[in-house]
């Protein structure tokens, strides 16, 4: 279950300095095979009939296709021998055309959302999660170094749970660890059991735990925490939410983890 493609998305220029780099040595590291970069503009549409409107967006799309460029001959240079493919477009919006460029990878990394929007806009990360079908790592923004070694999984016997499961086996095995945390009072131990043995199968080192009653009240903060505790480097979940006339909708644990979590979190939909 070798990782062969990864998207890489960047979503500003300081993501040359930190970001990037420590994604691509954790691609080499991992004999990934090829790597997709991308980075999207937004721009408003223009209003209709707006002449001064439509010129200032021409102007603002220049100054995006010129960052573009930059930001493809610096990462053409940050791959050095991997294989790359750059990608990049100027849209109103950059989630579903990442959605769409996701296809042909097994994974999805992306920076933690902007606090507001930058140069590029903003990226919509849960509408990614919710829409791409294909794991999606979330990195914070400070990151220089990606290790993934004792991961955190927050299992739940779902749709969403298996699929996150099956992701955490493709990040771990080559001989990581993991921590499989029960949330919902409705795991049975044969679930538990069974989500160890795959895991198991796949070269990965167990342990499983079931939270109380009172911590899955917020399962969300408790994971977080937990997290902390383990010293886990890897968060993993099910992505919980529907998507409602173009508006998503997380559950209570997919947006806490989204809007708190310090550390790389893969979530699955």
């Amino acid at each position: 279950m070798a990782l062969h493609d990864l998207l890489i998305h960047l979503d500003d220029m300081d993501a040359l300095n930190g970001f990037l780099p420590a994604v691509l040595a954790f691609a080499r590291d991992r004999g990934v095979n090829a790597v997709t970069v991308t980075a999207v503009g937004a721009v408003a549409a223009p209003v209709t009939g707006a002449s001064l409107t439509l010129a200032l967006v021409h102007a603002r799309e220049r100054e995006m296709l010129d960052l573009l460029e930059l930001m493809r001959e610096r990462t053409v240079e940050a791959a050095g021998a991997l294989r790359l493919e750059w990608r990049s477009a100027v849209l109103p919006e950059a989630a579903p055309r990442l959605s769409d460029w996701a296809v042909r990878s097994d994974l999805l990394v992306l920076r933690e959302p902007l606090t507001r929007p930058g140069f590029l806009g903003s990226l919509d990360v849960g509408e990614v999660v919710l829409s791409a079908g294909r794991p999606v790592l979330i990195v914070p923004r400070s990151t220089r170094e990606l290790r993934v070694e004792q991961a955190l999984i927050g299992f739940k016997p779902t749709r969403e749970g298996r699929l996150a499961l099956a992701a955490a086996a493709r990040l771990l095995a080559h001989g990581g660890h993991a921590l499989i945390a029960a949330v919902g009072d409705g795991v049975t131990d044969r679930q538990l059991a069974d989500a160890r043995a795959f895991l198991e199968g796949h070269g990965v080192r167990v342990d499983t735990r079931l939270l109380d009653e009172e911590d899955d009240r917020d399962a969300g903060r408790v994971l977080l925490r937990v997290a902390d505790e383990e010293r886990a480097d890897l968060l993993v979940l099910g992505a919980y939410g529907r998507s409602r006339a173009r508006e998503f909708v997380f559950g209570g644990a997919t947006r806490t983890v989204l809007s708190q979590a310090r550390l790389p979190c893969l979530m699955v939909h």
